[in-house]
């Protein structure tokens, strides 16, 4: 065997010790468009439209988990040739209410928000589920949902299959824990039928901040209080649908903090997963971070569900 023949065996060693390193070293959250969305307020709650060229998020410059933060308010930036505008206050917004939890459904027809904003025939002081009709292709007035979904005490995160279910969390007196996930399944009128608590995803503890995909294969909300817990505030779990239950949580290990984690979503063609991270509790610096969607799935799903 000559010099170049061995010169080549090496230089074909190197590349596969390259390309297993590169397979096995996961992609770590990054922070989605630092300085234009990630800065140093607190900034949650993302949601794109299905064309990707436009997305929602909410902003408020307080500390993340007082009491006493200023109202959020929910800003709007899109995309055009690959360079994405600075955010302004969207025009169903405003700096007075607080405002969060904006949702753009899969179809991109209709758009939910939270809001504790009043209005005639509001019960409780609480925050209520809004939403927001699309007709060709404007948005149209916001407008609050029945008292059906709406109690008297607080509603969080709605978000909504593609067939149409209405997900969300909401303090009620009948649930389990603090906070907990319900159900209220779209009707062949178009109605909501009366919202069902998910009891196998609800705890004595307390859940918040729901996303479910949207052909229901799994689900991810926000827990606080469990005892695998890492932070003081809430973290990841997943759930995973098989035959219409849902199955044990799983810790999501690889991006719970000792902060919050919260207000999952999944980015334009499916390829990331996006939540907002604190970093630490009683951080004034929230972001909003991705991470490729396959890594969640095949971690922990076994599959590329």
């Amino acid at each position: 065997m000559n010099y170049s023949t061995k010169f080549v065996q090496f230089l074909i060693l190197i590349c596969l010790i390259n390309s297993c390193s590169n397979q096995s070293a996961p992609e770590q959250p990054q922070k989605f468009l630092p300085d234009i969305l990630s800065t140093s307020a607190v900034e949650y709650g993302i949601t794109f439209s299905p064309s990707g060229d436009s997305c929602f998020f909410v902003r408020h410059n307080g500390q993340w988990g007082k009491r006493n933060n200023p109202p959020s308010s929910i800003y709007l930036t899109t995309s055009k040739n690959g360079q994405w505008s600075e955010p302004t206050l969207a025009s169903f917004s405003n700096e007075e209410t607080d405002d969060g939890d904006v949702f753009i459904s899969p179809d991109g027809s209709s758009l939910f928000f939270t809001s504790n904003r009043d209005y005639p025939d509001k019960k409780g002081k609480g925050a209520d589920i809004w939403k927001i009709d699309k007709n060709n292709g404007q948005w149209g007035s916001p407008y609050p949902l029945d008292s059906l979904i709406n109690s008297p005490n607080t509603e969080y995160s709605p978000v909504t299959n593609k067939r149409g279910d209405l997900y969300f969390a909401a303090i009620r007196k009948e649930g389990i824990g603090q906070g907990d996930i319900y159900v209220a399944k779209i009707q062949s009128n178009g109605e909501y039928s009366s919202p069902e608590l998910i009891e196998n995803v609800s705890t004595e503890h307390g859940e918040w901040n729901v996303f479910v995909e949207p052909e229901n294969k799994w689900l991810i909300l926000e827990s606080s209080g469990r005892p695998e817990g890492r932070s003081g505030y809430g973290d990841l779990y997943y759930y995973k649908n098989e035959n219409g239950d849902w199955q044990e949580p799983v810790h999501l290990e690889s991006v719970n903090t000792t902060g919050s984690e919260l207000n999952v979503r999944i980015g334009p063609e499916g390829k990331y997963l996006f939540y907002a991270c604190s970093y630490t509790l009683d951080s004034a610096d929230v972001d909003i971070l991705r991470v490729p969607l396959n890594m969640i799935l095949e971690t922990n799903s076994g599959s590329k569900d």
